[in-house]
C-alpha cells in the first residue's frame, strides 16, 4: 500500500466516523430539554447494555463490518423516527 492510498484510506475512516457522530447529534438537536433527558439516558444504558457483547462481536466478525452494521441499524431507527406520524408530547 502507498503513502496515497494510505492517506486516501484515513480519510474515509475519517468520513465514516464523523457520519456515525453526526447521526448522534442529528438526533438530539430538535429535542426538548426533557426529551434530551430522555435521549441521553437511552444512549448511555444502550451503550452499557452492548458494549461488552459488541466487543464480542467485533472481535468475532470484524470491527469495521459491525461498525458499518450499527451505522446502518441507527441510521434506519432515526429515519423511522423521523417519519413517523406520532410525536411524544
Amino acid at each position: 500500500m502507498t503513502d496515497t492510498d494510505t492517506g486516501k484510506r484515513s480519510w474515509q475512516i475519517l468520513a465514516v466516523v464523523l457520519t456515525g457522530s453526526f447521526m448522534a447529534v442529528l438526533d438530539t438537536a430538535h429535542a426538548s430539554s426533557d426529551a434530551l433527558e430522555w435521549v441521553v439516558s437511552g444512549y448511555a444504558l444502550t451503550f452499557g447494555l452492548a458494549l461488552v457483547p459488541a466487543g464480542r462481536l467485533g472481535d468475532r466478525y470484524g470491527s469495521k463490518r459491525l461498525f458499518l452494521a450499527g451505522l446502518s441499524l441507527f441510521t434506519l431507527a432515526s429515519v423511522a423516527c423521523g417519519v413517523s406520524r406520532t410525536r411524544a408530547s
